[in-house]
């Protein structure tokens, strides 16, 4: 997962620049579709509608 992967601010600014270039790449190459995942796709990790403070404690807490 990305954020597992980042633990520093440098860290996240290559990781970010590196998937920018794979997205950037896969548009150009018409293959974008492939790359992300859209909205039906997703849908189906929704499991509630949370208020925000319970999002930020889930993030949080681990």
């Amino acid at each position: 997962m990305f954020l597992q992967q980042v633990t520093t601010v440098e860290q996240a600014l290559r990781a970010a620049e590196a998937l920018r270039a794979q997205v950037m790449t896969a548009m150009r190459d018409g293959t974008a579709h492939d790359l992300i995942p859209m909205t039906g796709q997703t849908a189906g990790l929704i499991h509630d509608i949370a208020p925000t403070a319970d999002l930020v404690r889930r993030l949080t807490e681990g």
